[in-house]
C-alpha cells in the first residue's frame, strides 16, 4: 500500500517550519523613552499670530485656512454657521477646538430632522478679533489638545492687556478696526481698550458683525423654491463678541486674573430650498450663545517642588435655539388634517466646568 502525503499535511509541515524560522529571526527592539519635558507631536503644526492676521488680511476662520491644503471650515449649511474644521477628511467632533485650553463643546445634530433642515449644532464660540494666536494641529493630538483630537486640533489663545501696553509703568491703548467682505456683504467693527494703572491691567475687546447669505456668483441659477433651488437662501446675520480681562499683580511673583467672554450669533434665514410638499413659508430664526467666566492664578516660586504653578478655573455655557416658523398643510383622510402656521423649536445646552493645575520644574543639571 502506497502512502502519499496530503496537501494538508504538507501545509502543516510548512507552517511549523515557518514558526521555527520566525523564532530564530526575532529582533529585540530598542527601548523608547518619552521625555516629559520635551513631548514631541507626531503631527504637523501651523502657528498664526496677530501679525499674520493683519499681513494676510485674515478677518474670519475661512480666511485663516484658505491657503492650507487639507483643511477647511466645516459647514452643514449657512443657516447654522460653522460646525468646526475639516482636517484631512475628518471634521466636527473628530477635530478638537479649544479657547485658552477650554473645550468648545460638541456638535449636535438632530438626525431625524436633517432632511427638513430643522437643527444642526454650531461650534462658533469665539471671534478672530479676540485672538492673538491660533495653533492648528494636523494629526492625532488627544494627549495635548484633549478629547476629540482624532484628526487634529485648533487651539485658540485670546488677547491680553500687556499685548498692547508698554512693558512697565502706567499705560493706555485704544484701537478701532473695521472691514468689509464682499462674499457675504459683511461689515465688521471692533473696539479694543487696554490699560495698566498701578498693578491692575484691564482689557476690553468688542466686535460686531452684520452679514447676509454667501454669494455663489451663479447669475443664471434657478431662483425657485424646493431642492432644485440653485441660489443661496436669503439670510441676515448679527454677531456680537465681547472679551474682558482683568489681571492684578499681587506681588512680584503672583498674579490673579478674571476673564469673561460672550459670543452671540443671531440669524434669520428664508429657507426657500426646504419649501415644498407639506411645508411652505419656512423661516429659520436661530440664536446661539457661548459664555465663559474664568479665574486664573500664577505663581513663580523656585522651591524644591516646583518653579511655576498655574491654576485655571473656568465655567462655560453654550446655548443653541433653532426656531423654524412654517405653514403646514397635509391630509390623511377626513379625520386627520392640518392647515396651520406653527413654530418647531429645538434647543440644546452644554456646560463645561474645568479646573486645571499645571506645575513646572526644571530638573536638568549641567551637561
Amino acid at each position: 500500500m502506497n502512502t502519499k502525503p496530503t496537501i494538508l499535511a504538507a501545509g502543516f509541515a510548512f507552517f511549523v517550519a515557518s514558526l521555527v524560522q520566525a523564532q530564530d529571526s526575532i529582533v529585540q527592539l530598542e527601548e523608547t523613552t518619552l521625555q516629559l519635558d520635551s513631548v514631541s507631536r507626531d503631527a504637523v503644526i501651523d502657528l498664526f499670530t496677530e501679525n499674520d492676521f493683519l499681513d494676510k488680511q485674515i478677518h474670519d476662520m475661512d480666511d485663516l485656512v484658505r491657503l492650507m491644503p487639507g483643511i477647511s471650515v466645516s459647514k452643514g449649511d449657512d443657516r447654522w454657521g460653522s460646525s468646526g474644521f475639516n482636517i484631512r477628511g475628518l471634521d466636527e467632533d473628530r477635530v478638537a477646538i479649544n479657547v485658552d485650553g477650554v473645550s468648545q463643546g460638541e456638535t449636535l445634530k438632530y438626525e431625524g430632522g436633517q432632511a427638513y433642515g430643522y437643527f444642526k449644532g454650531s461650534r462658533s464660540g469665539i471671534d478672530i478679533e479676540a485672538l492673538k494666536g491660533v495653533e492648528i494641529v494636523k494629526g492625532a493630538d488627544s494627549i495635548l489638545s484633549g478629547s476629540g483630537a482624532l484628526a487634529g486640533a485648533v487651539n485658540y489663545t485670546t488677547k491680553d492687556a500687556y499685548d498692547f501696553l508698554a512693558s512697565v509703568g502706567d499705560d493706555t491703548y485704544f484701537g478701532v478696526q473695521t472691514s468689509y467682505a464682499g462674499v457675504n456683504d459683511e461689515v465688521m467693527g471692533s473696539l479694543t481698550f487696554a490699560s495698566r494703572v498701578g498693578d491692575l491691567e484691564t482689557l476690553l475687546v468688542y466686535t460686531r458683525r452684520d452679514a447676509h447669505e454667501y454669494r455663489n456668483y451663479d447669475t443664471s441659477g434657478a431662483d425657485i423654491e424646493g431642492r432644485g433651488r440653485e441660489i443661496p437662501d436669503f439670510q441676515d446675520i448679527e454677531i456680537d463678541s465681547l472679551l474682558v480681562k482683568l489681571n492684578y499683580l499681587a506681588t512680584d511673583d503672583q498674579s490673579l486674573g478674571l476673564v469673561f467672554s460672550n459670543y452671540e450669533r443671531h440669524s434669520i434665514t428664508d429657507t426657500q430650498s426646504f419649501n415644498g410638499g407639506w411645508y411652505s413659508n419656512r423661516i429659520g430664526n436661530d440664536f446661539s450663545e457661548t459664555n465663559r467666566i474664568g479665574l486664573t492664578y500664577d505663581l513663580v516660586s523656585g522651591n524644591n517642588i516646583f518653579d511655576t504653578m498655574a491654576i485655571r478655573l473656568n465655567k462655560q455655557s453654550i446655548d443653541f435655539v433653532a426656531n423654524t416658523e412654517q405653514h403646514v398643510k397635509f391630509s390623511f383622510g377626513p379625520s386627520f388634517q392640518r392647515d396651520e402656521d406653527r413654530v418647531d423649536s429645538r434647543s440644546f445646552n452644554q456646560d463645561v466646568n474645568q479646573l486645571k493645575i499645571d506645575f513646572s520644574k526644571d530638573i536638568g543639571g549641567d551637561a
